[in-house]
């Protein structure tokens, strides 16, 4: 065995290098998309990094997003990558129809051609549908509590909203069991429940089953919600990421708490750790229910300052659920009225989507 050098003191050890020098190589490291749901005939973005693993700095490389084996959709162009650095570029492309979809972003040819493109497997949604379901939607739509939710979902002017992807289909919580089993409706992408108050044990069973086949459910909270009387409830118990506590009362001249500012480690919320998206820091919440996280794969999406979950995810069965900590509404929090609350929407809606791509993960390269 050879020994350390001070053991044997009459052996020396020089390294040498065989082989040509090392060529310049880029490669791609990363292609993903971003924004809000991947929907056919819509502008979808793409996020797409190139790494410099050579020892010279490259300029002017050009990426391009081919989709099926197609022709180049789109492209860009990035202008300088230093030596052992990465840059980023987005690419929008636009999908012809809904399904299943491959996206295939490339470079030009180098000596080491297994990093030059990269594949990524998209399941496009060509039509989808929301229920917005609250106590009483047939109340004027100003006075609903799925109002700012359902605009949101839909940002658009009334003579577009019936071009767009994405419908909501206003509801009431009592009858979900029937909206669910009716082989006549669309299935139904998510369910968004506002403001709920006590949720009928034949509700929390369509639910559960709903969201153990793959759908997805998203709860706001609010004045008529009674945690006391959720706990008796077995079905909705089992759904829940969090266990609810009482809700906080408004303190007069207490300073509101508010969304975090920063480290923001969840995809939904790592838009915000760039600066120039904003802040969710100015959301501030004058009312809250403190959410209690259950052991298991709970995640926290946003946190307030005071270091409480306020938004948090889990997996059930094949699909979803997302608890929020307070309303829908501005009523307890200016949420619904600050500027990140459509992208907010969206990119959630986009997360929750992206399951069924998981079933459609293509190898890299």
């Amino acid at each position: 065995m050879l020994k350390r050098g001070e053991d044997s003191p009459g052996i020396r050890i020089k390294t040498v290098t065989s082989g040509e020098k090392a060529q310049d190589n880029v490669g791609l490291v990363a292609l993903r998309a971003e924004g809000g749901v991947v929907a056919a005939r819509q502008p979808c973005r793409f996020h797409v990094e190139i790494a410099n693993y050579g020892a010279n700095a490259v300029e002017n490389v050009r990426v391009s997003l081919a989709i099926d084996g197609g022709t180049p959709a789109g492209d860009a162009t990035i202008a300088r990558i230093e030596p052992g650095t990465k840059q980023a570029a987005s690419i929008m492309v636009s999908f012809p129809d809904g399904g299943p979809h491959s996206v295939v972003a490339a470079i030009p040819p180098d000596p080491f051609a297994a990093d030059n493109k990269r594949t990524a497997a998209m399941d496009v949604v060509s039509q989808m549908n929301v229920l917005i379901a609250e106590e009483n939607p047939s109340v004027p739509a100003l006075d609903r509590d799925g109002f700012f939710v359902a605009n949101a979902l839909v940002p658009l002017s009334p003579d577009q909203v019936s071009r767009h992807y994405l419908a909501t289909v206003p509801t009431s919580i009592a009858d979900l069991p029937a909206e669910l089993s009716n082989k006549n409706n669309t299935a139904s992408q998510a369910i968004f429940l506002c403001n709920p108050g006590a949720i009928p044990a034949s509700v929390a069973e369509a639910l559960r089953t709903y969201v153990r086949n793959g759908g997805n459910l998203v709860i706001f909270p609010g004045p008529q919600t009674n945690p006391e009387e959720w706990k008796t409830n077995t079905a909705l118990q089992e759904l829940l990421p969090a266990e609810l506590g009482a809700p906080t009362e408004e303190v007069e001249g207490a300073a509101p708490l508010s969304w975090q500012a920063n480290n923001f480690s969840h995809p939904v919320s790592a838009l915000w750790n760039d600066s120039a998206q904003g802040s969710l820091a100015a959301v501030k919440f004058l009312r809250h229910f403190p959410l209690t996280l259950k052991k298991g794969s709970s995640k926290v999406i946003v946190q307030l300052s005071n270091g409480e979950p306020s938004v948090v995810e889990w997996s059930f069965g094949e699909g979803n659920v997302v608890l929020f900590n307070s309303t829908a509404t501005p009523e307890w929090n200016n949420l619904p009225l600050h500027p990140a609350f459509v992208p907010f929407l969206q990119r959630l809606m986009s997360h929750l989507n992206r399951g069924n791509e998981s079933r459609l993960t293509l190898a890299p390269g």
